[in-house]
């Protein structure tokens, strides 16, 4: 019996009815106002002068006056990046507080006694780590899996869209980590997030010999509640094994994925009515990075970051569309989307992407570098930071170009001021590939596949060719 039939209590049923149609409520104007967040900043952001010559952080403050749009906004915004930290005026505080007391009320009407282990998602996410320390990252949520298929329509694909957005989040559970011969207790937060790194202080050998290293999570309890039977679930870590001679950090939207962030009503069109198996991967993108992960004598093993400014509720669909299109597993990195007014929670843009990456070199700090990204963020000007915080680590940096003609000169004064980082601004996969070819990054055999798989999009020989047993 699920946990919604089984309310015995008329008053916790009444409860939970009126929960219901106001949670949904809520958050169908949540999902409202977030959008025009979204879009608003979006266009301040376009209105950017292309040849800007103000440091990072100050370049993304709005420029001119607002239009009589942004003057009827109820919410007054600093732009930091894509989805900014803002300070809120008092209709903005409400939604958060709102917020929060809806969530206690649906905890109310749907008390642990009454949601089975079958209702619970553990979500592990990707992550790395080293053999003597590991990061595990998730989520918890109340039973939000999504069923996809390649046939799936316009409005099936938003309908699941929004039920990714619409996700309950499962707070206060308590849950066990168990890594190798280690056990550790943690709990999420109140998005139903954990975070959890930790040396090894004790460190065995790797549990498994090929560079993907797995964790058990279970669910012990929440709000100090028992469920049972315990829900669990299987992460995965990546541990860059010995013969990796570098690592690929990459971007995602318009660097491997197509997604348009040129055009804002082509990218929420993307977002919102396409799906893993209907968008589109760039030509040659997955035998570049597999040449990329295999390297210059096709057994290195180069470990492979997707670091992406997009929201935690869109993993299962990049990972899927990953999957999909063959390209090499590895973490990936994204971020909360949450309205909370945080400033731990609420990341501008340029610091997400920039953490994620010092964190990346920082845990491996013997291991040089690749940077990918495209010309229609700020990924050129975060490249660079890293690249100056890390003198001598970075091996080259490729700017896929999207084709915008005033970013792309931006992305050329930016590169003609540099005498010491190797920034290529790049319009395909092959040009990359020929670059790294001739500067030893990959091999000659990797450099044939690219080209052999720009315009065969319909077959996956080429990278099942590149692909070991290891791999697979």
């Amino acid at each position: 019996m699920s946990g919604k039939s089984s309310i015995t209590n008329p008053i916790r049923g009444v409860i939970w009815v009126a929960n219901s149609i106001f949670c949904n409520i809520f958050r169908s104007v949540r999902g409202v106002i977030w959008v025009d967040v979204w879009v608003t900043n979006s266009i301040f952001r376009f209105r950017q002068t292309a040849d800007s010559e103000q440091p990072i952080a100050d370049s993304l403050q709005p420029t001119a006056a607002p239009t009589a749009f942004f003057q009827q906004s109820h919410t007054k915004f600093v732009f930091c990046s894509h989805l900014c930290t803002f300070k809120t005026s008092s209709y903005m505080n409400i939604i958060h507080y709102v917020e929060d007391y809806l969530d206690k009320f649906k905890n109310l009407a749907l008390g642990s006694e009454k949601t089975t282990a079958q209702q619970i998602d553990i979500v592990p996410y990707r992550t790395y780590g080293t053999p003597d320390w590991i990061l595990c990252r998730g989520r918890v949520l109340l039973g939000n899996k999504i069923a996809m298929k390649q046939k799936d329509g316009y409005w099936r694909n938003l309908v699941n869209t929004y039920r990714r957005f619409e996700s309950d989040e499962i707070p206060g559970a308590q849950l066990e980590i168990t890594y190798a011969d280690s056990t550790f207790e943690l709990h999420n937060d109140q998005e139903g997030f954990y975070h959890f790194a930790t040396a090894l202080h004790n460190p065995t050998p790797l549990p498994h010999p090929a560079e993907w290293q797995t964790y058990n999570i279970q669910l012990l309890s929440i709000n100090n509640q028992a469920i049972s039977p315990m829900p669990t679930d299987t992460g995965h870590i990546l541990i860059p094994p010995p013969s990796a001679t570098y690592g690929i950090i990459s971007d995602i939207d318009d660097t491997v994925i197509y997604t348009s962030v040129v055009s804002k009503t082509k990218m929420l069109y993307y977002t919102f009515f396409k799906n893993a198996y209907s968008r589109l991967a760039f030509p040659g993108v997955a035998a570049l990075y597999w040449a990329l992960h295999r390297g210059l004598n096709n057994k290195a093993h180069n470990p492979i970051f997707y670091v992406s400014n997009g929201p935690w509720n869109l993993y299962d669909m990049l990972s899927d569309f990953m999957d999909i299109n063959n390209l090499p597993k590895g973490p990936i990195l994204l971020r909360d989307f949450g309205t909370r007014n945080d400033n731990d929670q609420i990341l501008s843009y340029q610091d997400h992407k920039y953490n994620e990456i010092v964190n990346i070199l920082r845990t491996y700090p013997n291991m040089p570098f690749i940077l990918i990204g495209d010309s229609g963020e700020k990924d050129a000007d975060i490249y660079r930071r890293v690249a100056h915080l890390f003198p001598n680590r970075i091996k080259a940096i490729y700017i896929r170009n999207v084709q915008d003609h005033s970013r792309a000169e931006r992305i050329k004064q930016l590169i003609e001021r540099e005498d010491h980082i190797d920034i290529q601004l790049i319009d395909d996969s092959q040009a990359i590939a020929q670059h790294a070819f001739q500067n030893n990054h990959i091999s000659l055999e990797g450099l044939n596949a690219v080209k052999g798989s720009m315009y065969n999009r319909s077959s996956n020989f080429i990278i099942d060719h590149l692909m070991s047993d290891d791999d697979i």
